[in-house]
């Protein structure tokens, strides 16, 4: 099974990410994230993208994938409050679904 992670570098990912490359039948993991996991496996691969917002419907990147856990969001700890109005979390899953192809069969 290929799977598509995102949010992988915070707490609730990043222990996701840990448990699906422990798994057998987990083949390969895609993390979807802004910066890097700093995690090295032969099942990961990261896909580093600046803005969730701008990801293409049909991006290559996501063909072939099986399922996809969606962690990501944003905290405001760390983020500047423009930031956190305009990069609300609850708008990146109406975004990256449409960017990923659905599989026939």
């Amino acid at each position: 099974m290929k799977i598509i992670l995102t949010g992988a570098t915070g707490y609730v990912g990043e222990g996701t990410l840990l448990e699906l490359l422990k798994v057998d039948a987990v083949e390969k993991v895609l993390s979807v994230s802004r910066r890097p996991t700093g995690i090295r496996h032969e099942k990961l691969e990261e896909y580093l993208v600046k803005d969730f917002m701008e990801l293409k419907e049909g991006d290559a990147h996501f063909s072939g994938y099986d399922a996809m856990f969606f962690i990501a969001g944003i905290t405001s700890v760390r983020t500047p409050r423009d930031v956190c109005m305009y990069a609300s979390p609850w708008r990146f899953p109406c975004t990256l679904p449409t960017s990923c192809p659905t599989r026939s069969g």
